[in-house]
């Protein structure tokens, strides 16, 4: 436990490092408020990386600046910590920011209006429509600028970086010197790197105005060096945008995530260049689906409470991960290029067609069948609604049905893994092929067929198997054991043949054994009451025979055994030559018949 409260306050930590320069003065005062609200909610469980925007981090962080330039009285006033008492105060980041906002409107309102003189400002750039990008040099400037949008570039939280020759802080103004958009660049030359870009109030500046900028942020390489701001979204020729200006088949750079639209709508024919994340900022409103012929070159991983719909044509080329989301339907046409995780959701249908070139994943849902036209390399169905596995699907790389409702199983199937338990198979083939493992548990299996391909590592523990019928064979590279352990067996096989593994009939109801059983490990025929001997009429070969030390059973001349270990139930074990084993019990029968004689 304390290892994760330890992870889980550096992950706050990097998240607010990410976002706001780190400063002696102003970081543990950022730690006590941010960073405390948001590590109680990742406590709480929640995901704290959605509660705090990027642009909401550095208000936060230069609300705190200005007022440990200014020497706030309520500094002051702390716990028996240190702790100012006022920012323990703050149980959500509505609230800090809030309490930030009040803040700069008082310092704009103390501040009066700021007068500029000559030189402090320079205009860098003309633009169209009688628009200018204008450079503001001096604290003045910046006190104006914040003023006017009210945002807190100005009361000396930026002033020390105006002596930073790389370091540009620049204005949107229109024709009358009105100004729109406030932006801090770093300058090296090649290229710019934006660290901030608001419109009034710290909001995301709207769309027009980023049309503006366009061609001068294209023009001098200007590009954010990392995540844009909720609000922004890059293309894919590095071009800014606001989300009310997306077109249909916009191209997105890299990764795109929803909860950077703000209210902003999702376009059809989306391309996604990189990994999608479908989640929502507290209080974000957005449309319910995702659009019609989205594609996404990487995985898109679904954010409970949205999106309610996958639309029509959709592609992934990765994994769609919708584990546990509010996802409900998934329209016709979509191609998933690896994994579709469904498990967990409301999902009760499936598309009529739909491809998945990995794992189509509905544990735990109510999907009762599986479309003609949906095709996939595996399926997971634990726990789910299945009643049977579809038809046209002739190989799975893996087959999981475990507690559902599936009867029967296909013939011919061709199965890298095969797993399933408390299953009822009335309709066991004449022929399967598994090649990796094979488990069907704590089941009732009508039948297991000589014609069956097993690995070694097959288990039918607590099974009911009616019939094993003809010969046996379970073979593969691995050494494994075939389990039969704990199982209630009708017929047995004529033979059984472990090619590189053990065989294991422990806890079972057998009474004897097949006409031939050829292991290359070890058999194990501990806790088998009802086998009250070892039969001399079964040809047995194997390395080890493990049995219960008591009562002691002849072991038949005709049974080819290197060594037997001898078990009471717990750790105690003895392992003896067969020979010394034979001698053993022939000795313990001589004492036994004395004493009867006697």
């Amino acid at each position: 436990m304390t290892e994760h409260l330890d992870n889980l306050k550096k992950a706050v930590l990097r998240l607010l490092h990410a976002h706001a320069p780190q400063d002696e003065q102003v970081d543990p005062l950022l730690v006590v408020s941010l960073g405390r609200v948001l590590f109680n909610a990742a406590k709480r469980g929640e995901d704290f990386r959605t509660l705090a925007t990027g642009s909401q981090i550095r208000h936060i962080y230069d609300w705190l600046k200005a007022e440990v330039l200014s020497g706030a009285e309520w500094l002051s006033v702390v716990d028996e910590k240190g702790r100012p008492r006022k920012l323990l105060k703050f149980g959500s980041v509505a609230q800090i920011v809030k309490e930030a906002d009040k803040a700069m409107e008082k310092a704009n309102q103390r501040a009066g209006k700021v007068s500029l003189v000559e030189g402090e400002e320079v205009v860098i750039a003309e633009l169209e429509d009688g628009y200018t990008l204008v450079r503001m040099l001096t604290p003045a400037a910046l006190d104006r600028e914040s003023q006017v949008m009210q945002h807190c570039i100005g009361h000396g939280s930026y002033d020390a970086n105006l002596n930073n020759s790389q370091l540009l802080y620049l204005s949107l103004r229109d024709p009358f010197g009105k100004p729109h958009v406030t932006m801090e660049i770093s300058d090296y030359g090649s290229n710019m790197h934006i660290y901030q870009l608001n419109g009034k109030q710290n909001d995301i500046p709207l769309g027009k105005y980023l049309s503006l900028l366009r061609p001068w942020f294209k023009a001098n390489n200007v590009s954010f060096p990392g995540l844009p701001p909720v609000g922004v979204i890059i293309s894919d020729e590095d071009e800014i945008y606001h989300p009310e200006e997306l077109p249909d088949g916009f191209k997105t750079k890299g990764d795109f995530q929803t909860r950077n639209l703000g209210d902003g709508r999702i376009p059809e024919n989306m391309v996604v260049n990189g990994d999608m994340y479908a989640n929502r900022n507290e209080n974000q409103y957005l449309q319910t689906f995702l659009p019609k012929g989205l594609k996404v070159r990487g995985d898109l991983r679904l954010s409970w409470p949205w999106p309610e719909t996958i639309s029509d044509n959709t592609i992934v080329a990765g994994t769609l991960y919708g584990s546990l989301s509010m996802l409900k339907e998934i329209g016709e046409n979509c191609k998933i290029g690896r994994n579709c995780k469904l498990n967990g959701t409301t999902i009760s249908k499936l598309p009529e067609k739909m491809m998945v070139g990995g794992i189509l994943d509905i544990a735990l849902t109510d999907i009762e069948t599986i479309p003609d036209g949906v095709t996939f390399a595996g399926l997971h169905a634990e726990e789910s609604k299945l009643k049977a596995l579809p038809e046209h699907i002739r190989e799975y790389n893996e087959l999981h049905i475990m507690k559902t409702a599936v009867s029967k199983i296909p013939e011919g199937l061709k199965i890298g893994v095969l797993v399933g338990t408390a299953l009822n198979l009335t309709a066991c083939p004449e022929s399967l092929e598994v090649e990796y493992q094979l488990y069907i548990l704590n089941s009732n299996i009508s039948l297991i067929n000589g014609n069956w391909k097993m690995p070694n590592s097959t288990g039918f523990e607590g099974s009911t198997i009616g019939e094993m019928r003809g010969d046996l064979v379970f073979s593969g590279p691995l050494y494994d054991i075939v389990e039969f352990t704990n199982t209630k067996i009708g017929k047995l096989p004529d033979s059984i043949t472990c090619e590189n593994g053990g065989l294991s009939f422990a806890g079972s109801d057998i009474s004897t054994l097949p006409k031939m059983v050829n292991v290359q490990g070890e058999l194990d025929l501990r806790d088998t009451p009802n086998l009250r001997e070892l039969p001399t009429d079964c040809d047995v070969r194997c390395k080890t025979l493990v049995l219960n030390n008591n009562p002691p059973m002849e072991l038949p001349e005709n049974w080819q055994v290197e060594t037997v270990t001898l078990t009471d139930g717990g750790e105690f074990e003895t392992q003896m030559s067969a020979d010394e084993y034979r001698e053993n019990v022939r000795t313990e029968i001589a004492k036994l018949e004395a004493a009867l004689k006697f």
